[in-house]
Parts: C-alpha cells; sequence; structure tokens
C-alpha cells in the first residue's frame, strides 16, 4: 500500500503540542518531530551520554532550519479524507506532501522494534523476528502495519504492565480504540475468555485481525467492530447488552472524556468492573479524574511514566 507523508511546518517549540493535536483531533498517532529548536539544545549539551549522532541532525540543528511534524495517511478514500481536513484546518501553515510505499516506510522504523520483556509474564516480539523466549514469559508477535500499538510507547506499556498483574482467567475484555490489537491480544494470552475489538479505522481492524491470527487465537474468543462508538448509534447495539469485566481505552485524553461522559463506559463496564484508561498528559489527568468519579468510578491507581499517564478505576455505581 502506498501513504502519504505529510510534513506539516510550525514554530520551533510547539512541534510536541502540535503533534498531540494531530493525535487528538485526526486519529494520527505516532507522529515525527522534528523540532530544530530541540536538536539544538541536544547537540550543544557538553559531554552528552549518547556515542553516536546521526550527522544529519547535526547539521539540521546548527543551521537552526524550519521544524515540521510528519504524520502518515493511507492513499485510500479515508487517507484522503483526513489529507483533505489537514489541509483545510492549516491553510495557513506550510505543507510538504509525498507519496512512500509500505514497503520504504515500515523499513524506516521496523529497525528500532526490538523483542522485549513487559511486566512479569509477557514477551513482545515483532513478527517479522526470531526472538527466543524467555522461560515462564508467554510471547506476543505484533505488526503494527501503520495503527498504533507496539507496545514501546509509553501509553501501551502502562496497560501491558497492568493487564499482566490483573486476575483475567475468564473475564470478558473490550478494548476500545484498538490500533493493533495489542492489548485485547495480550489479555486473550493471559487468560481472558473473550474480547471484543473497537476502533474508527477500518484498517486498524483489518491489522488486530491479523495479528490475532499471527497469535493463533481462536476467532471464537474475539469479535471486531468498526466505527465510531459514541456517534454510531447502531454500533453499540452490535457489540451487544452484555457486561465486560475488563475496559482497556488507550486513546488521548479528551475521547476518555467523551467516552465517559457519554456513558460509554457505564453502560459496557460490569459493576466493580475494571477501566485501564491509557494515553493521558499530564495537564488533563485532573480533568480526567474529575469526570471519572462523577460518573460513578472510583480511581484505584494511577501510573505515569514520563508526561503519560494510564489510570485504573473500578465501576461502582
Amino acid at each position: 500500500m502506498t501513504y502519504f507523508q505529510l510534513d506539516i511546518f510550525v514554530e520551533t517549540g510547539t512541534c510536541n503540542d502540535f503533534a498531540a493535536l494531530l493525535e487528538q483531533s485526526y486519529d494520527l498517532p505516532g507522529a515525527v518531530i522534528n523540532d530544530s529548536g530541540e536538536l539544538y539544545e541536544l547537540v550543544s549539551v557538553k559531554d552528552p551520554s549518547w556515542d553516536y549522532v546521526e550527522e544529519t541532525l547535526l547539521q539540521r540543528a546548527r543551521q537552526r532550519l524550519p521544524s515540521f511534524v510528519s504524520v502518515y495517511v493511507p492513499a485510500d478514500a479515508q487517507g484522503f479524507g483526513i489529507m483533505e481536513r489537514l489541509l483545510t484546518d492549516h491553510r495557513g501553515k506550510k505543507i510538504e506532501i509525498k507519496a512512500v510505499l509500505e514497503e520504504d516506510w515500515a523499513n524506516n522504523w521496523k529497525a528500532y522494534f526490538k523483542p522485549f520483556a513487559v511486566g512479569t509474564r509477557l514477551f513482545v516480539s515483532p513478527s517479522w523476528e526470531e526472538a527466543a523466549v524467555p522461560d515462564s514469559r508467554v510471547p506476543l508477535s505484533i505488526d503494527p502495519s501503520g495503527a498504533f500499538g507496539t507496545g514501546q510507547h509509553e501509553t501501551t506499556r502502562l496497560c501491558l504492565e497492568q493487564l499482566d498483574g490483573l486476575e483475567t482467567s475468564g473475564k470478558t475484555l473490550l478494548d476500545l480504540g484498538c490500533g493493533s490489537g495489542i492489548l485485547g491480544i495480550a489479555a486473550l494470552l493471559l487468560g481472558v475468555k473473550k474480547a471484543a475489538f473497537v476502533d474508527i479505522s477500518e484498517n486498524a481492524a483489518r491489522i488486530a485481525m491479523e495479528n490475532l491470527a499471527a497469535n493463533h487465537i481462536n476467532p471464537e474468543r474475539y469479535e471486531i467492530f468498526t466505527g465510531d462508538i459514541i456517534t454510531d448509534t447502531a454500533l453499540p447495539r452490535q457489540i451487544g447488552g452484555g457486561k465486560f469485566d475488563i475496559i482497556t481505552a488507550n486513546i488521548v485524553a479528551d475521547v476518555i472524556l467523551a467516552l465517559t461522559e457519554n456513558g460509554v463506559f457505564s453502560r459496557f463496564l460490569a459493576r466493580d468492573g475494571v477501566l485501564l484508561a491509557s494515553g493521558i498528559i499530564g495537564p488533563r489527568l485532573n480533568a480526567v479524574t474529575d469526570s471519572l468519579t462523577k460518573n460513578g468510578f472510583v480511581i484505584e491507581e494511577i501510573r505515569a511514566d514520563k508526561d503519560w499517564h494510564m489510570i485504573r478505576a473500578a465501576f461502582i455505581k
């Protein structure tokens, strides 16, 4: 498949905020940040702790070249729709577009995705690598193929660690915003009886299905749904009226707030069930915890990695 790479030029020092905006407003995780100011600070540090810095980065930092954020959209109807929105909403910004083959894009980041252990039981590895799984570890093979979820990002790792510590045997799980499917797959491998996967992106749903098959999960143990669970009135009915013991929502703060305020969590989570909500940056944490508390949840634990937060909450209403 062909993708379009959009390089959106922004003011130096604003790349991180703009990348967060792209993720929240356009469902575009995994933005690549090229902030000349940050690069300059990094390469100007005396006695840096790294052994090697790519020469092109050094040149970019020294020349103080313009800063930009890169995102990728598929060359299909959904991708063109996203691209049209971006060009319309940010018509005042310089935006460069180029087509890249999926193979080329994949090769650019696959070199950085290596097998790793998480929690006490899981061992995550890319599907294209042969990895020796340590004794007592449960192997989880994943190929995100453009969907969010290798397990390396702080938000995903925090959820994996929580799932690893939960009593999952015989439980049911709903993964909202499933991306690559890594959280639901991990739960199934750790003993969850049945899982439902939901994502607004058809591409993500397809990738999740491929990863489920690659991990030899019995199709009778899962269902996959596509759509916006807040605005699509038919989707909740398709998922059914049953309650889930666990809900994972590794998304962003605004979407978690919407799912809370619109009653999605309370509709699908069993009484005393566990909600794992992740992808919450520090400045939005209080807003999310306040909303959950007002809507019948008890905050059991908050974990942080860098500026990302994961909330574990129980539904008691």
